[in-house]
């Protein structure tokens, strides 16, 4: 019997892992039928490779490795397990508390800066030390950077593992716990310690910052370092529209320059082959520990680590072996790390490269070898990343097939340039001299990126659901992966696709016939978009004169828009005030706002954005995307959808008196006085935008989505 696929122990131990932990998520997150399919799917496998597989040994040794798999399949399921129980038993209740520890990260922002506090000491109902650490955002002017102890008296909100709508894999795996929100001036500095890993780190921050310009010190700071929260919005996402943003992430792409220059200046000073390997490995270990040990750049130090050390005795390198090892190590260390987006975009961008870019190449044989090559590398890159793209950001880039054939020789050139320049820039405080070229560089490479405008090849808008797995599979048969005839492969191929195609068509066309609600809410503005009959509402129930663009920001990543069809604003003064902040992540085409015609407003409004029409409404009934709306005078809209009703008010300040009128609302979406809107709405959903203690639906700082079919 012909083998179905090549078995490597590695490769199986990794999968066996993963299978272990996405059964965990599964049963606890309550998702059901995922936790069916992935037992079936681990039970079959172990099976086929238990009887089916054309093994020489018998079954002696079968039945031990299958054991032994089974115990890293229970491993990766209790591992996950006993971490995202601890991280929910660490709950702190919503207290105030008195806080001492170490700023171990630090962004800028627009009101402040946010910042990460590790090595928490407690006081408080609950002492003492956690491993823990806290989202701090410090409102006003600071100097506070990484490496400083700090202590302050404040709020601590206890973070879940469900945030925007999603597992907070991002938090639970850097063991952010809490957040809270604190002024400049409550803080008290103690003193200032950084490792070895930070001071490198801030050497190289300080370095850039004195010898570039602005921006061009941004987009080489992150690409050093993997650290973007120093590059401005809008310029971010021209290099995510482009598809070239992944050189901000240290990856392969970044270690491999790293292990080629240690390689090539220790072969030139014929160092011996065995210290040379050696030297790499570490080089790329400790250039990982600089830019946080992020799960892409551990990845591709691993593999380089099993590379280096397969060359060095003379062994077979095999890929697939080497990334499943990668995979491994990570996953065991943290479990939560598989469902983040660097783990997964990272793992997913080298497996196509491994598996894809060979059958792809071949496609190519027209064109000169190199660029054939280079052709199958990106395309099997970008097919595999499709999804994960898809599923965070909810575009992705038809451009970035170009844009990396273009640009990744360069970002390569650059790398070493910077990297060189920023090491003798330093030492020798020669930062302007020597940072010039790559001054000069990076300044027409932002001018190049930010001179197109890439909208036009973004594609996205759609979800595949579970129908990913087909998409997956339709890949797989193309490759040398599964061992079958020609033929068989072709129509496994496109029956896999068939189903995907079909299936995700039948998934978007049912999410479009059904009302959408994305509600995001903060301390300074509450807001909601409604989806229904391809048509997209925001409204804005309260606003303060200076808000924070945070809540706003979120809804557009669930959104995956940036432009909607109609705002409506309920507590807003200054309609052109507001609209001008809000303009920097949102664009909507008409603006309904509550009272009489503010002639001055509207004028005010055409000749800033002449693109967008303003109406005022007060009594009357209004139909937007087939949704019927009309303002109520206590502040907020009620909406009429067929026979279901809704309201998104705000209601702080003003209490309300209805009498004796009582009605049966679906939906509810208030800012307060839970206790008045359930006594009056009678509502089957309700949802509060900030945090009241006894109400477990309040999303302050956070994304909740709600369906109404």
């Amino acid at each position: 019997m012909k083998k179905l696929v090549n078995f490597r122990p590695i490769v199986f131990l990794a999968l066996s892992l993963i299978c272990g932990i996405l059964l965990a998520y599964g049963i606890i997150l309550s998702k059901i039928i995922f936790s069916v399919i992935i037992s079936l799917v681990y039970l079959i496998s172990a099976s086929y490779f238990l009887f089916l597989h054309p093994f020489k040994d018998g079954i002696k040794k079968r039945l031990f490795i299958f054991v032994f798999f089974f115990v890293i399949f229970l491993v990766g399921f209790s591992t996950f397990s006993i971490s995202l129980n601890n991280y929910k038993k660490a709950d702190l209740d919503n207290h105030y508390y008195t806080v001492s520890g170490k700023i171990t990260d630090i962004k800028k922002t627009e009101y402040g800066a946010s910042a990460v506090i590790s090595k928490v000491d407690l006081k408080g109902i609950k002492s003492g030390k956690t491993k823990y650490k806290i989202l701090l955002t410090i409102y006003g002017e600071n100097d506070f950077d990484i490496g400083d102890y700090i202590s302050f008296d404040a709020l601590l909100i206890d973070n879940g593992e469900i945030f925007d709508n999603k597992f907070s894999a991002n938090n639970i795996s850097k063991k952010v716990k809490y957040s809270s929100v604190i002024s400049e001036s409550e803080i008290k500095f103690l003193y200032n310690k950084t490792n070895v890993f930070e001071k490198i780190n801030i050497f190289i921050r300080d370095t850039l910052n004195r010898g570039l310009e602005k921006e061009q010190f941004s987009v080489a700071y992150a690409m050093l370092t993997g650290d973007s929260s120093y590059i401005n919005e809008n310029v971010i996402l021209s290099y995510r529209s482009a598809g070239v943003a992944h050189i901000f992430a240290v990856s392969g792409l970044h270690i491999g320059f790293v292990a080629t220059a240690v390689g090539f200046i220790l072969r030139k000073c014929k160092v011996k082959n065995s210290i040379t390997a050696i030297a790499v490995i570490l080089s790329c270990f400790f250039y990982s520990g600089i830019c946080g040990f992020s799960a892409s750049s551990i990845r591709a130090s691993i593999m380089c680590a099993v590379l280096y050390l397969a060359r060095l005795k003379y062994l077979k390198y095999d890929d697939l072996t080497s990334i499943s090892l990668a995979s491994l190590i990570i996953l065991l260390i943290s479990p939560i790390q598989l469902f983040t987006v660097g783990f997964e975009l990272s793992f997913a961008v080298v497996l196509g490269i491994l598996v894809l870019s060979k059958p792809i190449t071949k496609l190519f044989k027209f064109l000169p070898q190199k660029i054939g090559e280079a052709l199958g590398v990106v395309l099997s890159a970008q097919l595999f990343s499709i999804p994960i793209l898809l599923y965070y950001f909810n575009q992705f880039s038809l451009f970035s097939v170009i844009a990396n054939l273009l640009f990744i020789p360069i970002v390569g050139v650059v790398f070493i340039l910077l990297l060189v320049s920023t090491i003798f820039g330093g030492i020798f405080k020669i930062e302007k001299i020597i940072l010039f070229p790559s001054n000069f560089i990076l300044k027409i490479i932002n001018i190049v990126i930010n001179a197109i405008d890439y909208k036009v090849f973004i594609f996205g808008g759609f979800v595949l659901g579970a129908f990913v797995v087909f998409y997956y599979f339709a890949l797989l048969f193309l490759t040398d992966l599964i061992n079958l005839k020609v033929l068989a492969k072709k129509v496994a191929s496109i029956s896999c696709a068939v189903i995907c195609v079909l299936g995700s068509v039948g998934l978007n066309l049912y999410n479009k016939s059904i009302t959408k609600f994305i509600i995001s809410g903060s301390e300074t503005i509450n807001a909601t978009i409604i989806t229904y009959n391809n048509t997209s509402t925001m409204v804005v129930s309260e606003a303060n004169f200076i808000y924070s663009n945070n809540a706003l920001k979120r809804l557009k990543n669930n959104f995956g828009k940036e432009s909607v069809d109609y705002l409506i604003l309920v507590n807003v003064d200054s309609i052109q005030t507001f609209y001008t902040k809000f303009n920097t992540v949102f664009s909507a085409k008409n603006i309904i706002y509550y009272g009489e015609k503010n002639s001055e407003q509207e004028s005010i409004m055409q000749k800033s954005f002449p693109k967008v029409k303003c109406y005022s409404k007060l009594e009357e009934e209004f139909n937007l995307g087939g949704i019927e709306y009309y303002f109520v005078d206590f502040g907020g809209v009620i909406g009429k959808i067929k026979d279901k009703k809704f309201g998104i008010f705000s209601n702080r300040e003003n209490s309300f008196n209805l009498g004796n009128q009582k009605e049966q609302f679906e939906l509810l979406i208030v800012s307060d006085s839970f206790d008045e809107f359930n006594y009056y709405f009678s509502p089957n959903k309700l949802i509060s935008y900030i945090l009241i203690d006894k109400y477990d639906n309040a999303i302050e700082n956070g994304v909740s989505v709600y369906k109404i079919k």
